[in-house]
């Protein structure tokens, strides 16, 4: 493949979106080691004998003749462990349908993994699935990101809870949780966009943003992926065909609205409340199923209460 090669445009549909994830690493991150009694298979059978390795560089002003020296280093082992691990990634678009007002100090975008969904892939697990780690990730403009959990209607424990997210200091948290069928996710990013004049999109620029987490668990699940994407369908001028007239995208609109207004906001954050969105999950080899749903239906009916600190005077 060339240099410039980009696995989510490639017609090879084996490899979109760059197939399951098998490794990650951000800014600030460390060696992370997996459970001794878990870890996670490589060139299994069936596999495509093909890993692709996909590196984000910032690189605003274009310059050339830049050398990258670094890499990432992998122990395996021929003896099996008792448990097949695997990574369940929980994301936002990371196109424009991702979109952070400026001017905001506390801006939360939302992604959600639904109940049905959950249940589908994890009900052949009666005593669910262990949850060993869980990375969070965003880019400039995050301030905090939380993986909500729900059970049946009633909020758990989050699985991460990065109250103070840092770019510069991303890490694995280690966690010692179960996922079970009747369970949902929730993934909450708060970005601080008071420094910007402008909308803020997804992408993958650092100047952009992302919303993701990855869920490390074991025994490895079907479902590897989760996203959801709002449709703004109060948003759309143009005529619409059908649900796929709303993944157009709305740069231009949203470009051209005046942020300082604050009934613009209060319309803006009520149609991410409450407004369709597309629904994707993956799972298998590379499968899709697509759906619409309502954010609403996804939060609790018994919110989660921090227990009070009883570590120190705070």
């Amino acid at each position: 493949n060339s240099p410039n090669y980009i696995c989510n445009e490639d017609s090879d549909k084996t490899k979109q979106p760059c197939g399951k994830i098998v490794a990650i690493w951000a800014v600030g991150g460390e060696a992370f080691y997996f459970p001794t009694e878990a870890g996670l298979p490589v060139a299994e059978p069936g596999d495509t004998e093909l890993y692709i390795m996909e590196t984000h560089y910032n690189n605003p002003e274009l310059k050339s003749g830049m050398v990258d020296n670094s890499g990432i280093r992998f122990t395996v082992t021929p003896t099996l462990r008792l448990h097949d691990a695997g990574i369940l990634e929980v994301t936002a678009p990371v196109d424009t349908n991702l979109v952070i007002p400026p001017h905001q100090s506390n801006f939360v975008s939302s992604v959600y993994c639904n109940e049905s969904t959950v249940t589908e892939f994890l009900q052949e697990y009666p005593n669910g699935v262990n949850v060993f780690g869980v990375q969070q990730h965003a880019h400039l403009l995050g301030k905090a990101i939380k993986t909500r959990v729900i059970h049946k209607g009633v909020e758990q424990k989050p699985l991460a809870d990065d109250k103070y997210y840092d770019f510069n200091y991303q890490d694995f948290r280690r966690a010692n949780r179960t996922l079970r069928a009747g369970d949902s996710l929730i993934l909450e990013c708060t970005y601080d966009s008071t420094g910007q004049t402008n909308v803020t999109y997804g992408g993958y620029s650092t100047q952009e943003e992302m919303c993701i987490a990855f869920i490390f668990h074991y025994p490895r699940t079907r479902l590897f992926n989760c996203q959801s994407k709002p449709l703004y369908k109060r948003f759309h001028t143009g005529p619409v065909v059908g649900w796929w007239s709303y993944l157009a995208p709305l740069t231009s609109t949203f470009d051209a609205i005046d942020w300082t207004n604050a009934s613009v906001i209060r319309e803006f954050k009520d149609s991410l409340e409450n407004d369709q969105y597309f629904y994707v999950y993956g799972h298998d080899s590379n499968q899709y199923n697509y759906t619409m749903m309502d954010p609403k239906s996804m939060y609790p009916n018994v919110p989660y209460t921090e227990p009070p600190n009883t570590q120190c005077g705070v």
